[in-house]
């Protein structure tokens, strides 16, 4: 019993440890002005390498918070542990301007615990969205000669989610998150005047969000080759509309350069800490449906939708308009290694200059499983995207991105159960 107390405080300790260093991953793009920032699709490599497959799958090895009912496939027993890596590198090109960028930080944490033969319970950190980005955009005007605005940003959101799921005869399941998301998005823009004549301004908003949401799913598997064990699988996923509280602080001062270059306040024109307010979330609903033949293979297909036209935060709409995504994947399983692939396309929430920004990419993937005496089975999986957002057209940004996951997942079987001794 101490030995399984201790496993439990040391897994504790971890998810503790990364929650201050997930919050604060960001993944930097001049779009992640609008809305909420980049909302993460993928969080973890099974899911990257299949297309971002996640509403009609379930496995023993997944915690899938995108579809609570996906925790009925916990194995009775066996505990799941994940936890994983993200990076990305990415080229942004405008014009004939190009910039390269990239980052690599801790992803997500997951645990999948099976309660009886009917419940199961998950409970995790992921990301939800990031902030990042540094925009330069300098002008004339005849009244005041040049001038340079500086646009920066930095922050995120994440999600700390605990669901359940409830069993229903052989072949249906149904689950719900509650979902805590909470994090802060830090905007900054600065007026610069070429003419000393004029004062320079800058302002910045820090918006700290701090509330619960829900979320719920079904799913409903079918045999087709009870034989061959081929059985069909159609889930639904959605989550329920409602708004987030949060608060701003806002600070807007002028200021001036020392000889040295330092920045020296001159005045606060506005100063307000702690202004309360709420953001309106839009509901998202989404769908999928996969066919597996016992462990040799699998393939699906999701669909998700999510109009965001109506979102607001303090009272202030965006650019933002409906978005769909479509992704196709599967993997296939060959001398015990699983081989995966996908694709996905995505019409993002962005409506920028009269044109829809679109998303595609193109995944790969391995899961590798490794067998001990300790842990009953693990797995090691992997995933690559390499995909294109955004178009040159309009004075807009192209990025071509590539995204990397890295993903440890252990299905263990004594975690608690007692010891017996003879």
């Amino acid at each position: 019993m101490k030995r399984i107390n201790k496993r439990i405080f040391v897994l504790c300790a971890v998810f503790m440890s990364i929650t201050f260093v997930s919050a604060q991953s960001t993944y930097d793009s001049p779009y992640s002005r609008f809305g909420l920032g980049d909302i993460f699709q993928l969080s973890n490599a099974m899911n990257g390498a299949m297309g971002g497959l996640k509403y009609g799958i379930s496995s023993a090895f997944l915690v899938n918070p995108s579809n609570p009912a996906s925790y009925s496939a916990f194995t009775r027993n066996y505990f799941v542990f994940d936890a994983g890596l993200q990076g990305s590198m990415v080229r942004m090109t405008s014009g004939e301007q190009t910039r390269d960028d990239g980052h690599f930080a801790l992803g997500s944490m997951t645990f999948g615990i099976p309660l009886s033969e009917k419940w199961n319970a998950a409970l995790g950190l992921v990301p939800y969205s990031s902030v990042g980005y540094s925009i330069s955009d300098p002008g004339y005007h005849e009244d005041f000669g040049g001038y340079n605005t500086i646009f920066e940003g930095n922050g995120g959101i994440s999600r700390l989610f605990l669901g359940a799921s409830y069993k229903i005869g052989e072949r249906f399941s149904l689950g719900a998150n509650a979902n805590y998301l909470f994090g802060s998005q830090n905007y900054l823009q600065t007026v610069t005047f070429d003419s000393i004549n004029f004062i320079n301004v800058r302002s910045e908003k820090s918006r700290i969000v701090s509330d619960v949401a829900f979320d719920a799913g079904i799913q409903y598997r079918h045999p087709l080759n009870t034989e061959k064990g081929t059985y069909l699988t159609a889930g639904l996923s959605a989550g329920i509309p409602g708004s987030l509280s949060a608060r701003e602080d806002i600070l807007m001062e002028t200021f001036r350069f020392s000889g040295s270059g330092a920045v020296i306040t001159l005045d606060t024109v506005k100063h307000m800490i702690g202004e309360k307010g709420k953001i309106i979330m839009p509901i998202n609903v989404a769908g999928g449906l996969s066919i597996r033949r016992s462990d040799r293979w699998m393939a699906g297909f999701d669909l998700a939708l999510q109009d965001w036209s109506d979102f607001e935060a303090f009272g202030r709409s965006d650019s933002l308009t409906q978005s769909f995504q479509v992704a196709i994947g599967g993997e296939y399983k060959i001398n015990n290694w699983y081989l995966r692939s996908g694709m996905r396309f995505n019409q993002t929430y962005l409506q920028l200059k009269g044109s829809q920004l679109n998303e595609y990419g193109i995944s790969f993937g391995i899961g590798i499983p490794v067998y001990n005496k300790s842990y009953s089975v693990s797995m090691l999986s992997a995933g690559i995207e390499i995909g294109q957002r955004g178009t040159k057209e309009n004075g807009l940004i192209k990025e071509s991105f590539s995204r990397l996951w890295l993903n440890f997942t252990m299905n263990q079987e004594r975690w608690f159960k007692r010891r017996e001794y003879l």
